[in-house]
């Protein structure tokens, strides 16, 4: 009999659904079931709702490619305009060339991105001997930039169809998702992102449809087959994302928060058994923790294994990594016994290379002596002949090998000088008491003083073991030189020094305090003594895993960031971006221009309803908790937990750049910006199916919404497409003084345009241009 009265409670219930209206079917009804103790929420969603989530119906598919084709015609429109390069393009196209050349390179982003340009560029004659230009430099061949323009075009149209995607796998309505998705085709900001061959373009694809697989997920029951599809399919795209801008890490908080949400509901869901809810939580966190991590890390290993070729940026690599890469300066072999009146070159520990030495220019305050720095390249400048400290200027006749705890003089013998500190302060960090400057000091026939000795103190963890911690062997040892004297060591560290011509290289002082791998050296030798054996040892540098060389380059890639510069005019501080204070100038010329900017009717109205949301949301709490009812309305309950799901995806996309110091430019918030329109849909959802019952009332008031953004779209379509333009019509759009694209480059009418020709951009155009009063940058 009970079988009987729960198969009949069963069929009951799809009847139900199966009656329910269309537009209650695509939000989630709020199911109770009495417990033991309790009363519980059902957690899995009916099959009626997956399949109203769905993109699969006719109507569905008819209003996805009208907003394709939006997206479509917006983003490709012009693309081949200006044949010039914009904003990054120079950076990202040099860093795709270099895959052709094979030649390493340090950048401040993960590989993917340019990774995909050079896939493209592989198929469709990239021309590989271009080099790095700036901003405004004409492309000579197209094939270097427009294939990858219609790439990065491609991927901006997909992503508006995500969107569209997404709104309907959270229960918004058919009408509702098609204007939002063709809202979302015609803002300025995105268009301009994913119209140049810039990172943005892939990344903010791969996190839109990680951002529907995770919601489509939310759709199915969990632990079932197409969950487990659907939810590695978000991993998947989360390790793209992170491995195209590391800024995707915060997309993947948001996916682990969403999960944790509903193993919540799963765990408080007493028909659901135990071992299920166990299994499924163990499956999400495989997933999320090892998908995304064997694919970032996979991209890496192919991005190093194709980097095999020596470049400039390989010098700030450490030297077990650089003597594997082809025409490398690493040296090959190194004479393994260093001895007393041998030449070697110092090379620092914990700045990855680096050699001690005596330069060409004297200290402009201090001692005024010859200047000691750290130079990241050998030259005979940084030679050193080891002598006894009470033997200056005599070689031994014997084999003598440099031990342990040996005091002696470093001499260079280009500048016949001694290394040499004192008790000036260091000459960059005056600041600080505990470093003290090291020079060189001494002429040729001076036998150097007391200040010229140093203590050689082998690390014996650190050092190979065997001979390595008993004397010092090139390579395999590694040791301190303590100043006899003052009892500070010889120390190196992140501070270049301020003489023009050594902006390259670091400033060496000696340290009584500070980190203790920045005073620690090994040797390299390239020539033995005189009185070395006939077939003397030799030692090379031991090729790094590729673990290390992941690590190592990722250290890299930290340290290139914090020193990257950017021009000042370009950043904005996060505080500003939901205000859209200012935007960012991509390209000039010709009399036109292309200026990152958002579109106002948008940007501004996410920004508004995020604080009135937040605000009512506490209201509510607070009302509640006074006892209060709360609207049980199916359309209410799915709005409020999809705002807050999307709101917590924007505060997980921007309050990160609010607590870092580090530059910011304003493209860094459209990510946040993409959970704020997502959440904003659904007022709108709200409103045309809850809040009137006539829903024409809320498809006008979304429709009046469209019409605003359509007329700010083209209000500022010449700062889009860099479109002939008007100095009065320019300055008419400025709604705030703080936005800076240059109205003066416009002419007062349009005939002047007639004049131009847009194919002749060379220095000759230049000059006519100049002619008929054009400003081109």
């Amino acid at each position: 009999m009970a079988k009987k009265s729960a198969a009949k409670k069963e069929k009951d219930a799809v009847q139900q659904r199966a009656a329910t209206p269309e537009l209650l079917k695509t939000v989630p009804q709020v199911e109770l079931k009495d417990g033991p103790v309790r009363k519980y929420i059902v957690s899995d969603p009916t099959p009626e709702l997956f399949q109203f989530r769905t993109i699969g119906s006719k109507s569905d598919g008819i209003l996805m490619a009208i907003v394709a084709l939006f997206a479509i015609v917006t983003r490709f429109y012009d693309i081949g305009f200006p044949k010039a390069i914009v904003y990054d393009e120079g950076f990202v196209i040099a860093e795709v060339s270099k895959y052709f050349n094979k030649t390493f390179s340090i950048d401040v982003f993960p590989p993917l991105g340019k990774m995909i340009y050079y896939f493209v560029g592989k198929y469709t004659g990239f021309d590989t001997s271009y080099k790095y230009h700036p901003v405004g430099t004409q492309f000579e061949n197209a094939s270097v930039y427009l294939p990858e323009r219609y790439l990065a075009a491609g991927l901006g149209a997909c992503v508006v169809v995500f969107f569209f995607m997404t709104l309907r796998a959270s229960g918004v309505s058919r009408p509702i998702a098609g204007i939002f998705s063709v809202a979302l085709s015609l803002e300025n900001s995105f268009i301009t992102a994913s119209r140049y061959v810039h990172l943005d373009a892939p990344f903010l694809f791969f996190v839109a449809a990680a951002i529907y697989f995770t919601k489509k997920s939310d759709n199915l029951r969990a632990g079932s087959g197409r969950y487990i599809f659907t939810f590695t399919h978000a991993a998947c795209l989360l390790g793209l994302a992170i491995s195209t801008k590391w800024a995707g890490l915060f997309v993947l908080a948001w996916v682990a928060i969403v999960t944790l949400w509903r193993l919540w509901l799963l765990a408080g869901d007493l028909s659901v058994p135990i071992c299920r809810t166990v299994k499924v939580f163990i499956f999400n966190l495989l997933v999320l923790s090892l998908v995304p991590a064997v694919i970032y890390f996979s991209i890496f290993s192919w991005h190093i294994g194709s980097r095999t070729v020596d470049g400039n940026d390989s010098i700030l690599m450490k030297p077990e990594f650089r003597s594997e890469l082809y025409n490398n300066t690493v040296i090959k072999e190194s004479f393994a016994d260093v001895v007393v009146g041998g030449t070697v070159r110092l090379n620092n520990i914990g700045m990855d290379g680096g050699f001690v030495e005596a330069a060409p220019a004297y200290y402009e305050a201090g001692s005024k002596q010859r200047q000691i720095d750290l130079r990241k390249n050998e030259s005979v400048t940084t030679d050193w002949v080891v002598e006894y400290y009470n033997r200056s200027g005599s070689t031994p006749k014997s084999f003598e090998n440099l031990k342990n705890h040996e005091k002696i003089r470093l001499y260079s013998p280009k500048y016949k000088c001694r290394l040499h500190s004192h008790d000036h302060k260091a000459p960059i960090s005056q600041h600080v008491d505990w470093q003290k400057e090291v020079s060189c000091y001494g002429y040729e026939g001076f036998m150097g003083d007391p200040n010229d000795d140093w203590i050689v103190e082998i690390d014996q963890d650190l050092s190979e073991p065997g001979e390595a911690r008993e004397f010092v062997k090139a390579i395999d040892t590694k040791f301190r030189l303590k100043h006899a004297m003052s009892g500070c060591y010889l120390f190196t560290h992140d501070v270049r020094m301020r003489t023009p011509e050594f902006v390259m290289d670091y400033e060496i002082a000696c340290a009584h305090s500070g980190k203790y791998e920045l005073t620690l050296w090994n040797i390299e030798q390239d020539q033995p003594h005189p009185n070395s054996p006939k077939n003397p040892k030799r030692v090379s540098y031991k090729p790094m895993s590729l673990k290390d060389k992941i690590l190592d380059l990722h250290a890299k890639m930290i340290e290139k960031a914090k020193v990257r510069t950017d021009k000042s005019s370009l950043i904005t501080f996060p505080t500003t971006w939901p205000l859209l204070e200012k935007g960012i100038p991509f390209w000039n010329g010709f009399a036109r221009q292309i200026y990152f900017l958002g579109n106002p009717a948008m940007w501004w109205s996410v920004s508004a309803f995020i604080v009135l949301f937040v605000v009512a949301f506490v209201g509510e709490l607070i009302f509640w908790q006074m006892g209060f009812e709360i609207s049980s309305n199916p359309q209410f309950i799915n709005f409020h937990i999809q705002v807050l799901q999307y709101g917590i995806g924007f505060a997980l996309n921007y309050v990160p750049y609010i607590l870092t110091t580090d530059r910011h430019h304003l493209y860094q918030y459209l990510p946040a910006y993409y959970f704020g329109l997502l959440a904003l849909a659904h007022v709108f959802e709200l409103v045309y199916s809850f809040a009137f019952k006539n829903k024409r009332v809320g498809l006008s008031v979304a429709a009046f919404f469209l019409v605003v953004v359509v007329v700010a779209f083209f209000r500022y379509l010449p700062l889009t497409y860099a479109t002939p333009w008007t100095v009065s019509e320019c300055n008419a759009t400025k709604l705030l003084s703080s936005w800076k694209y240059g109205c003066e480059i416009y002419p007062e009418n349009y005939r002047i345009y007639q004049k131009m020709d847009l194919t002749n951009y060379t220095k000759a155009g230049t000059k006519e241009l100049d002619k008929i009063g054009v400003v081109l940058h």
